[in-house]
This record gives C-alpha cells, structure tokens and sequence, in this order.
C-alpha cells in the first residue's frame, strides 16, 4: 500500500509543480528570450518526464507501454510550458521530454526489484530543487526587468 501512495503523490507532485511553473511562465512570458524559454522549457520537462517514466518503469515492470505514455504526456507538456515564451522553446522543451521519456522507464525497469522508494524519493528532491531553481530564476529575471524599466 505504502508504495503506491508514494507513487500517486509524486506523481501529483509533478503534475502540481509543473502547472505552477506554467502559470509562473505564462504570467511573465514577455520578459523571456527564446534561449530563456528554452532554458526554463527544458529544466522542467526532463525532469518531469523521467520522474513519470521512472515511476511507471517500477508499476509496470516492462518498457513498452510506460515509454510510450510518458512520451506522449511529455511532449504535450514540453509544448505547454515552451509555448507561452516562443515556439523555439516549445519545441526545445518537447524534445527534452522526449528525452526524459525514453529514460525515465529504463530507470524504474532497473531499480524495480531493487529499491524503488529510494529511487523516487531522490528523484522526487532532485525535481524539487529543479523547480524551486527554475522558480527563483524566474523571480530574478523578472525583477532585474523591472529594475530596467524603471531607470529608462
């Protein structure tokens, strides 16, 4: 029972930290440069999308269909989070998920009769520092705009 909660909550985890980089990035898309977006784009849509492989690698314990799944959720992510800063940063950010997607179950497949928990317990706090990183450069760079404008 114990690994299952752990596995929806991480899951929730990504699914919550990934809508509130997007509304963060949504909010101040024209303060982002393609390359930005890009940058922001990709830190979250690998990790995301290895943690989700990862997690349904260890629940499935074969390749084919959790690769496929979080390929698929992946690149519908990557778009969504690239797309508000420009299309160069929307692709940048599906094919990292792409990416994460392929490596995520081959991950969970490897350490399933191992120790799973550990697994996505570490990278549940790798992800984490991930989004509180991407979350902190946003709030800089948008303050060093404001910081701009006001001495034009």
């Amino acid at each position: 029972m114990l690994p299952v909660v752990v596995y929806i909550s991480s899951c929730i985890l990504v699914l919550a930290c990934i809508t509130y980089l997007y509304i963060l990035i949504n909010r101040h898309k024209r303060v982002f440069s393609p390359m930005q977006g890009m940058v922001l784009s990709m830190g979250a849509a690998m990790m995301g999308s290895t943690l989700i492989g990862t997690i349904l690698g260890i629940i499935f314990k074969q390749m084919t269909w959790p690769t496929m799944v979080s390929v698929i959720l992946g690149i519908g992510l990557g778009y969504l989070t690239g797309r508000p800063v420009h299309m160069v940063a929307a692709l940048d950010g599906m094919l990292a998920r792409i990416m994460g997607g392929l490596m995520g179950p081959m991950l969970g497949v490897m350490v399933a009769n191992e120790n799973p928990l550990v697994m996505v317990g570490f990278l549940d706090c790798v992800f984490i520092g991930m989004i509180f990183t991407l979350v902190f450069f946003i709030r800089e760079h948008v303050k060093h705009r404001a910081l701009q404008t006001q001495q034009n």
